[in-house]
């Protein structure tokens, strides 16, 4: 090949001989185009660079560098079918993304200009690419947080869906929405053959039994072997790597723990009566790993008063001073401390824990 050339056209000729094999259905939505728009695609490409596609098929090759992985495609219709359709090269910004020859994916990302080249017999030769936000491999989906909101909409099967489903499906996911839970990987780090650790996002809460399945699910879908697997798990608000709500590791057995509050917990610490004596300014759920509590802030007796309520039962309260700022309403403890905490309530209603340092953490209100 020539200047930036690529050998897709050879495993495609390979690929062709040898067929196709697998059959693992996608656990996950995610519309894709059929071979015949990327056709149109190819006929005049200069119109669509920029724009956002999806398409599926299969990994001819794949090369990691530090930044970015970069792998060619063979698109298909359906997983399973013969008829292929034109390769794609495809750029994805996530290293450590357990991505090889034969995987079956869904590629979302944006049309960039074609890598031309000359083949084995000479000819010119030409592949799209693809820049990728969100790559499923296997029905579990990699991406960055920053491109969280497009990719959720595309999971759900909102994107590229026809306007006139568009209605029903949206009653499909209000009636849903109370039962199911989703999960999307946010983070990967690999160590060849030593360990591979994985930041999940979880839709909402769920149980142990379900966090170990898909613990198992999540180490299914790397063929490669790892002395250690380490997964943590964030609700939707909270920040990864600042504590996760919960852990599955293998280490090598899996351990499932659960560090934050549980749905029952939650519910148990809401429920709760406020004594009749209190005069209350306000509940807030704490979601912090290893103290999540109930936290309220009452007058009794003259006094002004934070308490919280931990999952244990036990319970720690603390006399606080009130100093307003404008519309900012913060508390401080009455007995001083070197770390200077203090607590705001922000306009959202939630209270923010903050030090001599800055922000720590905010505790969601509720009523």
């Amino acid at each position: 090949m020539e200047t930036k050339k690529t050998n897709g056209l050879l495993y495609l000729l390979c690929l062709m001989c040898l067929g196709f094999s697998g059959c693992m259905e996608t656990s996950v939505t995610c519309r894709t185009f059929q071979n015949r728009t990327l056709y149109q695609i190819e006929k005049n490409p200069s119109k669509h660079i920029g724009k956002l596609y999806a398409f599926q098929g299969e990994v001819l090759q794949a090369q990691e560098s530090n930044s970015e992985i970069v792998f060619q495609m063979l698109t298909k219709d359906y997983r399973g079918s013969y008829d292929y359709g034109p390769s794609l090269t495809v750029l994805f910004n996530r290293p450590n993304t357990p991505i090889v020859r034969k995987s079956w994916v869904k590629v979302l990302g944006y049309i960039g200009p074609a890598i031309e080249g000359r083949n084995a017999f000479g000819a010119s030769v030409s592949s799209l690419t693809v820049k990728a936000i969100a790559v499923t491999v296997d029905g579990h989906i990699y991406y960055s947080t920053k491109d969280e909101a497009t990719v959720e909409q595309w999971r759900s099967g909102e994107l590229f869906a026809p306007k006139s489903s568009v209605q029903s499906k949206q009653t499909v996911a209000q009636k849903t929405k109370k039962t199911d839970a989703t999960y999307a990987v946010v983070g990967s780090n690999i160590v060849p053959g030593i360990k591979r650790s994985l930041d999940v996002r979880l839709s909402k809460k769920v149980s142990e039994a379900k966090l170990g399945s898909i613990a198992l699910k999540l180490k299914k879908q790397d063929s490669r072997s790892y002395k250690r697997i380490f997964i943590c798990y964030y609700l939707p608000d909270m920040e990864v790597g600042a504590g996760a709500w919960a852990t599955t590791h293998f280490n090598p057995n899996l351990k499932v723990q659960i560090l934050g509050l549980t749905s029952e917990q939650e519910k148990t610490l809401k429920q709760v009566t406020d004594d009749p004596s209190r005069k209350i300014i306000g509940n807030w759920l704490d979601e912090t790993p290893y103290a999540g509590s109930r936290i309220a802030i009452f007058r009794q007796n003259g006094k002004l008063f934070l308490e919280n309520m931990f999952k244990d039962g036990s319970s720690g309260k603390k006399e606080v001073i009130e100093k307003s700022s404008g519309r900012k309403r913060t508390f401080r403890a009455k007995e001083k401390n070197n770390f200077g905490e203090f607590y705001l309530i922000d306009k959202q209603g939630n209270l923010q824990l903050w030090d001599n340092e800055g922000y720590i953490s905010t505790a969601k209100k509720f009523d």
